[in-house]
């Protein structure tokens, strides 16, 4: 074999190990989810909040930041049934191109029930090797407004 041959047979091995270690290292990027809250429910004053009042007419928007950022994954905003003993989807949302989904709880109706407390989490389905994830639980009060 000639030396150019040679020399281009290597640099094309080198570039296909390259491409294939760098496919299987993005493979294997860790899944993980972040989330905040805000609106009307938050309390300024209580650094790790798993407590959420929401009054009639206000909202609570939790954020979530999924990474990595592609594909685009769907965040659901879940509740614990304790009738069926499951959980069950209260709302979801798509991430966006920056991987973030905003699930908005609000409350409004013209009922009037005794507050209520729920236990949630937020959660993203299995996607490929990636196994699903959901968040520690938290609980949402819902107050209504009787007036």
């Amino acid at each position: 074999m000639s030396r150019s041959i040679k020399t281009v047979t290597g640099f094309f091995l080198t570039v296909l190990f390259l491409f294939v270690a760098t496919e299987q290292a993005s493979a294997a990027t860790k899944q993980s989810i972040k989330w905040r809250v805000n609106g009307d429910c938050v309390d300024l004053y209580e650094e790790f909040q798993s407590d959420y009042t929401v009054y009639e007419g206000e909202s609570c928007v939790f954020t979530a930041t999924v990474k990595p950022v592609k594909p685009s994954r769907t965040v659901a905003l879940q509740w614990f049934d304790s009738d069926t003993g499951k959980w069950t989807i209260y709302d979801q949302a798509k991430t966006n191109k920056s991987g973030v989904a905003r699930v908005d709880v609000y409350f409004d109706t013209d009922e009037c029930w005794e507050d209520a407390s729920w236990e949630f989490r937020l959660g993203m389905a299995k996607q490929g090797a990636s196994p699903a994830i959901t968040s520690a639980p938290f609980w949402i009060t819902f107050v209504y407004d009787c007036n």
